[in-house]
């Protein structure tokens, strides 16, 4: 299903690797860098490594987050009145919040569509340190692989909802974990 059909949204239905009939084809890294970069932001777009020559269907695999119209919420048009003061020009919560290290690092999930898990974990480990100043990671890998169907309505590798995880964090926890081979904690991701 495209995200169009979803949500009204034309973006995805214009991307090659959401359409329904889906035909393989060798991303053009070069082409995406250019239009990243034309548009003249403070971040520069580069190669990374990891996906230099891969194929639309390596990258596909690890988009799992599944979208399902009863978890959808309208957010409400802002209120500008409910600011107080102006906005910063620039702001980095790096800076912010510099006793948070992990925030802005961007973690590995290998070949897993498990960005459901990523997003939510991650976000979660964020706003704990933000709020009390816990700093240790929390284990993506639990979220992935405990945070299961009828918690969470998830399947793993295999794509899950983004809404449910912060129930299950809330009613049983998630521990602590890193990136693969990190013995300094519970449950590190299992995946290279």
């Amino acid at each position: 299903m495209k995200l169009s059909e979803v949500s009204g949204e034309k973006i995805c239905a214009q991307i090659k690797m959401c359409v329904n009939d889906f035909e393989d084809f060798v991303i053009d890294h070069d082409e995406h860098i250019r239009t990243v970069n034309s548009m003249k932001t403070t971040w520069m777009a580069g190669n990374n490594n990891r996906f230099l020559k891969t194929k639309a269907s390596d990258v596909r695999m690890t988009l799992g987050t599944i979208i399902d119209r009863d978890w959808m919420v309208k957010i409400p048009t802002a209120n500008p009145e409910m600011f107080i003061g102006e906005l910063p020009v620039n702001f980095d919560s790096r800076a912010q919040w510099s006793k948070c290290t992990e925030i802005g690092k961007v973690r590995d999930q290998a070949n897993c569509g498990s960005c459901w898990a990523f997003g939510t974990t991650e976000a979660f480990n964020d706003r704990n340190c933000i709020q009390d100043g816990f700093n240790t990671l929390m284990s993506t890998a639990d979220t992935t692989g405990c945070c299961g169907f009828l918690a969470c309505m998830s399947q793993g590798c295999n794509g899950g909802q983004i809404g449910s995880p912060w129930d299950w964090f809330h009613k049983t926890g998630v521990v602590t974990g890193g990136q693969m081979g990190d013995s300094t904690t519970c449950y590190p991701y299992t995946m290279p």
